[in-house]
Order: structure tokens, then sequence, then C-alpha cells
């Protein structure tokens, strides 16, 4: 079971990182040739920032979009052999740096139950196509901190991992590391 979940992780970031908007390079680039080929220079520079403008850069900083939604898995260190959750998450971005983000898992353990968050997240971009940020959780108990690296227009991969503590149970590491893609819309 283990092997399955971690090839299909792996097939999730293989699938991010090729659905890459070729469309939207493609025509940028052919507009910026055809009107260079003219002789044009200055139309075709022109040309190329009015279109990058309106479709968003690239590799988009967070203004550019202001939600996301995508797969992610969950491991849960805090049982005797690490549980797996499966689920989903949506983004919602009030700025470049605050964004929310409610999320829901189902656990591949026998017997167990559904983990639903609500998260705030703080976002300091590093880079164009890299940012780091701090989480807390807004409903439940929990902190950490992760990533996102932007991997094609729209699409990015994000990580991280978070403490959250159980007080049912008598569990001793109440860590969650996880793995995710999102679409950016």
């Amino acid at each position: 079971m283990k092997k399955i979940l971690l090839i299909s992780v792996a097939a999730l970031f293989a699938w991010a990182a090729s659905a890459q908007d070729n469309t939207y390079r493609n025509t940028q680039t052919n507009t910026y040739r055809n009107a260079a080929q003219t002789n044009n220079y200055r139309n075709a520079a022109q040309t190329y920032n009015n279109n990058a403008a309106q479709a968003g850069n690239y590799r988009g900083t967070p203004s550019n979009y202001r939600s996301a939604v995508g797969p992610r898995v969950n491991f849960y260190t805090n049982t005797d052999d690490a549980s797996v959750g499966i689920g989903a998450y949506y983004r919602y971005s009030f700025n470049s740096h605050w964004r929310i983000e409610p999320s829901i898992y189902v656990l591949t353990e026998k017997d167990s139950s559904v983990d639903i968050n609500f998260d705030a997240h703080y976002v300091f971009q590093i880079a164009d196509w890299w940012g780091v940020f701090p989480q807390v959780g807004i409903v439940g108990m929990s902190v950490g901190a992760g990533f996102d690296f932007n991997v094609a227009h729209r699409w990015n991969i994000s990580a991280g991992l978070k403490y959250e503590p159980m007080f049912d149970s008598d569990r001793s590491n109440p860590l969650v590391v996880y793995v995710g893609a999102a679409y950016r819309f």
C-alpha cells in the first residue's frame, strides 16, 4: 500500500510539471518573432508586453491569482505505522501575503476518520516562482510552515509540515508532512 501511495505522489508531481501552458508561451514567442521579422522592434516589444500583462507572468506571483485548488497527500507520523491522508485543498489569497486554506483528507488507515483543517498563511515571496509561509490553524490547533514552487503558468507544487496536537489519545509525535499540487486561477 505504501509503495502505491508513493508512486501516486510521484505521478502527481510529474503530471503537474508536465501540465505547462505551452500555448501561452508559444503565442508570446511567435508574436514577438513575427513582429521582429517585419523590422518593427518597438511594436514587437509593446505587443509582447501587452500580452504578458493580460495573461500574467509565466512564473506568476500570488497577486496574479486569487484562488487555487488541488490534491494533497498528508503523512501522519503520530501513529505506530505512519498513516496517510488523501484529500484536497482550496486557497484564497486576500493579497500577495495573506491567504486562507480550508482542506479535507480521508485517512487510509483502518477505522480512521476524516481530517478537516482551516489554516491561515502569510507568504514570503523569495522569488517570482518560490514562496515560503508559516501557517497557523484557525479552526483547531496547528502550527507549521511550507513552501510553494511554481512549475508552470498556472500550476504549483507545495510541501510542508505542521504540528497538530491530539488531545484524545497518547500519541507522542503529532507531526504532519504534506505534499500536493495546485491549479491557480
